[in-house]
Order: structure tokens, then sequence, then C-alpha cells
């Protein structure tokens, strides 16, 4: 699994005029707005980071690796949920509801089998025993079935190939704007951040819009964290609009239940026509940003929705 992780705690980006900013390998400080983060975060509309310090853990001592299988989504979601409220923190978690894709079901919220819980521990060897006991126990107290350690070792070891398939499909197909190998279908996915106790009622309400609009969901699922869902669609009439449509739908449905739009590929060009939904007056801070910045908009322009039109529109609003 290799090692826990690494934290960014020191970066150096290249502003616009020329200027340097370089902050400190600290791992707490209350002198200001965390720039690094605020860098980060911006995709490159406000500076280039040019160097990052990365803060690295050794690696871990033992690992554990676990395999359940749920009778309904629900039932892994409440095990996910006991985790997170006991302060397990898996290194590798992933909930998993696959759906059948050679036709559309009569209702996508019908509950299929094939819902599974993979998680990964890793640590000093008493921390890993501790958190592979109580996963065992809080999974089967939801009606998980232990699939075993070479059931969670084969997935890990082979889930890295859908994403290595998938990004090879993505480039063949890019110049034809669709993500899916058939020119006949196409393919679009969320992956949206909620409050824990609306993950549930959204997934309800997603998978009955997709069914009203005859888009197939292959897939959904929770990484990493309860708060994190994640869904994979696809259109088999093979008209892009009434998919692209359909995932501004779900995003704004999760934005109106108190969500964020998205929590790992960003916001870049592709979101930017929601992000003002969603920040409301913080678009106009990050517009001043922008402008303060960059103002001849040299960086990545259009990127964030900050194009110099856009900008000079919300500052002066």
């Amino acid at each position: 699994m290799g090692q826990w992780g690494n934290r960014c705690s020191v970066l150096r980006s290249w502003l616009p005029d020329g200027q340097v900013l370089r902050t400190r390998a600290v791992p707490k400080s209350s002198t200001g707005p965390d720039l690094t983060q605020l860098f980060i975060g911006a995709e490159g509309v406000l500076g280039l980071i040019t160097e990052a310090t990365l803060q690295v853990f050794p690696a871990p001592e033992a690992h554990a690796l676990l395999a359940f299988a749920f009778p309904t989504f629900d039932h892994g979601f409440a095990a996910v949920l006991e985790m997170a409220a006991v302060g397990l923190q898996p290194a590798l978690m992933e909930l998993t509801e696959d759906f059948p894709v050679e036709k559309i079901a009569p209702s996508l919220i019908e509950r299929y089998p094939g819902v599974s819980l993979y998680i990964g521990c890793e640590g000093f060897q008493e921390l890993v025993e501790a958190q592979r006991g109580r996963t065992v126990a809080i999974c089967q107290h939801h009606a998980g079935k232990d699939l075993g350690e070479a059931a969670a070792q084969v997935f890990w070891n082979s889930r890295h190939r859908t994403a290595e398939r998938f990004q090879q499909e993505r480039m063949q197909n890019l110049p034809h704007g669709i993500l899916d190998t058939r020119p006949e279908a196409s393919f679009d996915y969320i992956h949206i951040a909620l409050p824990p106790s609306h993950v549930l009622p959204y997934r309800e309400r997603a998978l009955g819009l997709c069914q009203q609009r005859g888009i197939m969901v292959s897939q959904c699922g929770i990484w990493t964290r309860p708060e994190l869902f994640s869904m994979a669609m696809h259109n088999p009439g093979g008209r892009l609009e009434i998919l692209a449509d359909t995932v501004d739908r779900l995003l704004e449905l999760a934005q109106d239940m108190g969500g964020s739009m998205e929590y790992c590929h960003g916001v870049g060009v592709r979101l930017a026509h929601l992000l003002e939904r969603e920040l409301g007056t913080g678009t106009k801070i990050l517009a001043v940003l922008k402008r303060g910045l960059d103002p001849d908009y040299v960086l990545n322009p259009g990127k964030l929705g900050l194009g110099p039109d856009a900008s000079k529109d919300r500052t002066e609003s």
C-alpha cells in the first residue's frame, strides 16, 4: 500500500509581477489566512507554483486489508458512518455499489446485490490490530459478510487498472467530445461532498433523476470518508447534451443540499459556470484577488470563471 501519505508544508510560487512567494515549513500558524492552501486550490489563476516541499511519513510497520459484502448500500453506509463516529481512520476505504449495465432497470432505486466495502489499515502493529478488530465488529453488526483478505488484496491490486483504461479511452475519444469507447454512447461522473446525513437522501434523488432521463447509472460509491460520494453514468441514447444537463442538475442538487459539487478534480473550465452558485459572495472575493495579483489576466484566464469580463462584472455588482 505504500507510505501513509504526504502533506504539502511549503510552496514557492511565482506571481504575475515577478515577485516570489515562499511559505514556511510549520504545521500550524496564526499569522493570517493559509496562503499555501490558497495557492494550491487556485488552479494557477493567482500564481504559478514552481516548488513544493512535502512532509513524508515513514513506511508503516503493519498493514491489514479487509473486504465485506453488504445486502444494500444503506447497510454499508451505516457501517462507514459508525467507523467515522468512533474515530476509525482507515488508510484506504471504498464503498462500491455496482448496478447492472446490460439494460436500464425498471427502477434504479431497486436494491441490487453488489455492494462491497474495501478497507485498508496501516500503522504500528497494535494500532492495526485494534483497527482490524473494530472494523470487523462494526461491519458484521450492519449485516456485512467478511470476504477475507484475499478478496481485498485482489481488489486493491487491480483497482488502478480501471483508471488506467479509462484514461486511455478518454484520450482516444477526446477529439470526439466523449469519454466512452462506443460512438453511440457517452459517459460521465460526479464526485461530490455532502453532510453525512444527506448522503442517502441525495443518492435516492439522484438515482430517480437519472431514471427519469434515461441515464444509466453503473456505479455509486464512497471514497475515503462518508461525506464523499461518487457516481458513474452512461447515456445509452448517445445525446451528449442530455447527459451534460443531467450532470449539471445533479451538481446543483448537491449544492442545494448543503454540499459541494467537486471534491477531487477541481473546477477548471468544465464546472466554472456553477462556481458562483456554490460560493456566492466568495466569487467576488476571488475576483478581487485575481485583479489584485494578476490585473492583466495572463495566468490561466477563464479557469474558475475568472476571465477579465467575468471578474469585472462580479467586483462591480
